[in-house]
């Protein structure tokens, strides 16, 4: 919870740099921001779009006033359930009736409010046969481990998103769950949707393995995967998804000066190698990310988006940025590498992006300190943004993780 507590003292101090005050809470106001964020946390999905309708009006306050609701989220106290022995299978449905059913694993001697890593492990062609074979992984008894089962069997679809991190949340509230040590791996399909979900999302890794994968079509954007060190498997003659997209991110990956080992297995048949060589897969893999750490706040981060290949109907619209980026309108073909170059001091580099915005907390920002953004070789803002009740709860509310929660926020461009 550091990221927040660090949050809530950084907008204390923000308003003393500030010449123009922002106006100060009533009485009636901070009773309202009350319940509002009280509801936020305590809401689902739909409740909790119509809580950041109500937050706008509280966009330019105090920071004095504001500190305190970003401490109340880094103090946010959870029933945290104790582990159980063996493996669970339970079901998620949202409220708007989607669901589907997960598996869990709580390593051996597990302690709620004692931090622990996290795998998620997402199944291929034959659903939970090559999961299961993760929840009880030797290698990785010290793991809380994740295995969903995809409704479709796919793991590209809209619905599979909203399955995917409700759940992800979800094990937030419930276990004590180390954040900067969620590591994401999948065979065949679920190699597929490691990619898929590693590259659109590479905030909330540490680390990669995808295996037996190959790229849905407008999902091989490499830049992403800068600071998340990435493990690949393949064997040689694959008949169900040849080993070319492997060998081509390996070399990618490679060539950009990025984390990555490729191991192809010679003369290996879509699943032999696998089955043949699990026990020797697994530590090897966790022996890689045992000391493995995620960075939540990167000095320097590249997003970038562009449309299938090739028609993909069932294609899901690509994340509108990544880390404390974001990119609220582009052209369909779009990048934008934006650098910290000094804490509160931000280059942005773009190209097809209209707008970007410049997410604040206090690992990118001293307390109290002006902030300077140059676009494109431009003055864009110098100044103290304001803070924001909708920033924080936005922020926090997508995946419930203190590191990316902001509270504040610059938008630049046209």
């Amino acid at each position: 919870m550091r990221g927040i507590c660090a949050a809530a003292v950084w907008v204390l101090l923000l308003a003393a740099a500030r010449a123009d005050e922002p106006r100060a809470l009533t009485s009636a106001d901070k009773k309202e921001m009350d319940r509002i964020l009280r509801e936020f946390v305590e809401g689902n999905e739909e409740v909790r779009a119509k809580l950041l309708e109500a937050a706008t009006a509280f966009d330019k306050i105090a920071a004095k006033d504001f500190a305190p609701y970003a401490d109340k989220l880094a103090k946010l106290k959870r029933k945290l359930l104790p582990g159980k022995g063996g493996a669970e299978r339970l079901t998620l449905t949202l409220p708007d009736g989607q669901s589907w059913s997960y598996q869990i694993r709580c390593p051996g001697g597990y302690v709620p409010g004692k931090p622990v890593p996290l795998l998620i492990f997402l199944h291929g062609t034959k659903g939970y046969d090559r999961a299961e074979d993760w929840l009880n992984a030797g290698p990785g008894a010290g793991y809380l481990t994740l295995t969903p089962l995809a409704p479709s069997g796919w793991w590209d679809r809209a619905e599979t998103d909203k399955l995917f991190f409700e759940t992800l949340r979800l094990l937030r509230r419930n276990y004590s769950i180390d954040g900067n040590r969620v590591f994401l791996a999948g065979f065949n399909y679920g190699g597929c949707g490691t990619w898929y979900y590693g590259l659109r999302f590479p905030q909330l890794f540490a680390g990669l393995g995808p295996m037996a994968a190959n790229f849905y079509p407008g999902n091989d954007n490499f830049d992403a995967a800068l600071h998340v060190p990435v493990w690949i498997w393949h064997g040689e003659k694959d008949e169900d998804i040849a080993p070319d997209d492997a060998r081509r991110a390996a070399k990618t990956l490679g060539d950009l000066g990025y984390k990555v080992q490729y191991k192809e297995v010679p003369g290996g048949l879509t699943c032999d190698w696998y089955m043949k060589d699990l026990n020797a897969i697994q530590k090897e893999f966790f022996a890689g990310i045992a000391k493995l750490k995620r960075t939540a706040n990167p000095d320097k981060v590249i997003w970038s988006r562009k449309p299938p290949g090739k028609a993909y109907p069932t294609a899901v619209a690509w994340p509108d940025g990544c880390y404390w980026i974001e990119v609220p309108e582009s052209e369909k073909t779009a990048s934008v590498t934006a650098e910290k170059t000094a804490k509160g001091k931000f280059k942005l580099t773009t190209k097809g992006a209209k707008r970007v915005t410049v997410l604040l907390n206090s690992a990118l920002v001293d307390a109290g300190a002006p902030v300077e953004v140059e676009l494109d070789g431009k003055a864009a803002f110098s100044g103290v943004p304001l803070c924001s009740l909708k920033t924080l709860l936005r922020t926090w509310g997508r995946y419930e993780d203190p590191e990316l929660t902001y509270t504040a926020e610059v938008t630049v461009g046209k």
